[in-house]
């Protein structure tokens, strides 16, 4: 009764099911993770997303000639309104950084316990079979960021014989093969030291449909894939609902991007143009015009090279870590700009103190660029690290399920 009580009145009204379900000594240990985070409520409702789906995995399926892949998997839950959701992906190409969308071929699973009896399926042909479950319950899913129409292809309802609920519910799936484009917005402030998560969002037409993920069972067959650009990890999950109530599912292949071209395609030029400024001090102090038309042709060379790399990137309202780059090599290069014209200045004055100036003046230029990148080194380094524990998720608008 305390425990209804503490969760009504901090508004996880969700907890109150998993206290009836699961009993008050094994919803205690979750108790003060969710209340420390009651002030924030979209990172309360996450956590306790995660801690449910531990729950759920926890405790083995009862299995009956289990293959290798099913083992550790998730326990269906009692309603069939659970639906368990796995994917085979074969394919993930095409990721187009201007556009934001990205080509996929997958099979795709959907697993829940049927409430007839195991006999009712027995002596049934494969499309009397598919009939039947089809008319029990269908979880009429869509993908919400498709980019076109999705192919599917290889429909099946059928029954799996391996495994049952644990009352011997039976458990029937849903299986069809998708091809299709999808649409990923990306974010891009590390760009090319970027990870993306690759968002395959699967919703319902009902909102009494929970979409979960079948923990264990979900393949990236890299074997199979060609994507120089980008490194692929393991697909993740993410339960979440819309703010009217909808299911909502969010399936993510981590993306990693390979930074090398980009690193010797502009990186490396933007670098050596900024050094062969260095070459004006080789021209005479008191020779203030050969130095601004040397460094001046320098500018004009990177204004030209910072329109063709904008080609490559689509138009966002904020820097990425490469314009950051080139933007740092401007800088240095006005700097230069303003130095030649303080050190004929100074000449011009007392050309005595004028190699002392320019000495002081050239020693910052110098730790200006060591400084700078040192720090682009050590932010790619963290970037890489966060890379790891990348995860997806929704975005502003959509709030998180339990």
């Amino acid at each position: 009764d305390f425990l209804r009580s503490l969760f009504k009145v901090t508004g996880i009204t969700h907890a109150t099911t998993e206290l009836e379900e699961f009993g008050p000594k094994r919803m205690l240990p979750s108790c003060s993770s969710k209340l420390r985070g009651v002030e924030s409520k979209f990172t309360l409702l996450t956590e306790s997303v995660s801690e449910e789906m531990q729950l759920k995995a926890a405790a083995p399926f009862k299995t009956v000639t289990p293959p290798d892949a099913a083992k550790g998997s998730t326990v269906l839950d009692s309603t069939n309104t659970n639906v368990y959701v796995r994917l085979s992906i074969f394919s993930i190409s095409d990721i187009d950084t201007v556009t934001g969308t990205f080509a996929a071929d997958f099979f795709l699973t959907a697993s829940w316990l049927s409430h007839k009896e195991p006999t009712a399926f027995e002596g049934l042909s494969k499309d009397e079979l598919a009939d039947t479950i089809a008319q029990e319950f269908d979880p009429r899913l869509i993908f919400m960021n498709a980019g076109g129409p999705v192919n599917r292809t290889d429909e099946r309802w059928a029954l799996e014989d391996w495994r049952t609920g644990h009352n011997d519910e039976p458990v029937v799936y849903y299986m069809c093969r998708c091809v299709g484009t999808f649409r990923e917005p990306l974010e891009l402030g590390h760009f090319p030291f970027d990870t993306q998560p690759l968002n395959l969002v699967l919703s319902s037409h009902s909102k009494d449909v929970s979409l979960h993920e079948d923990v264990g069972m979900s393949r990236l067959r890299t074997e199979f894939m060609s994507s120089p650009e980008f490194e692929l990890q393991t697909a993740k999950f993410l339960a979440a609902r819309t703010q009217r109530g909808y299911p909502l599912l969010y399936m993510a292949v981590i993306a990693r991007r390979r930074p090398g071209y980009y690193v010797w395609n502009v990186f490396f030029p933007t670098l050596l143009l900024t050094l062969m400024a260095a070459a004006i001090f080789s021209v005479p102090a008191s020779d203030a015009a050969g130095r601004l038309g040397l460094i001046l042709t320098l500018v004009l060379t990177s204004v030209a090279f910072k329109f063709v790399v904008a080609q490559s990137l689509p138009k966002i309202p904020y820097n990425t870590c490469l314009d950051w780059y080139v933007l740092g090599s401007f800088v240095v290069l006005a700097f230069i700009v303003v130095e030649v014209s303080v050190v004929a200045l100074v000449d011009e004055i007392d050309a005595t103190i004028a190699p002392t100036v320019e000495r002081w003046l050239l020693t910052a230029l110098v730790a200006l660029v060591v400084i700078g990148h040192v720090v682009l080194g050590g932010l790619v380094w963290r970037w890489k690290q966060e890379s790891y524990q990348a995860v997806p998720g929704p975005t502003r608008y959509i709030v998180a399920l339990k």
